[in-house]
């Protein structure tokens, strides 16, 4: 693979294990002879496609392959399920006996004045005329 294969591989096996979900790693594809002859002296190296299928692991099950191919692999969501199961990315926060979300939809005002709504805290020291 080319040096940027490499890093898109590295990246999307990452990617993979730490969602815990398969990856469809598609490569471009620009080879010398794609370029045109004034930019060949810019072209720093080719892609050459380097595409893959990465699973809930980050285990490579498919490819990397390069040039147009197509590249099929099975998939099954029992391994998505103990791939989350075994690393909680969401940690601490996904425990609703602890942590819970609260959302204000109201709207919000951009100016509003200390102590001018009930229950809202004014600062000490803000109302005695400094």
């Amino acid at each position: 693979p080319s040096p940027m294969g490499i890093r898109q591989l590295l990246l999307s096996r990452a990617f993979a294990a730490q969602a815990g979900c398969y990856v469809i790693c598609v490569g471009g594809m620009r080879l010398e002879e794609h370029t045109p002859e004034q930019y060949r002296d810019l072209v720093r190296y080719e892609h050459t496609g380097d595409s893959c299928i990465i699973d809930p692991r980050g285990e490579v099950i498919a490819g990397p392959a390069e040039g147009e191919t197509i590249l099929l692999a099975e998939g099954s969501r029992q391994m998505v399920l103990a791939a989350k199961a075994g690393c909680d990315v969401a940690g601490h926060y996904s425990r609703p006996d602890i942590f819970k979300l609260l959302v204000n939809r109201r709207p919000l005002e951009r100016v509003g004045e200390f102590g001018a709504e009930e229950g809202v805290a004014v600062p000490e020291g803000a109302d005695d005329g400094e």
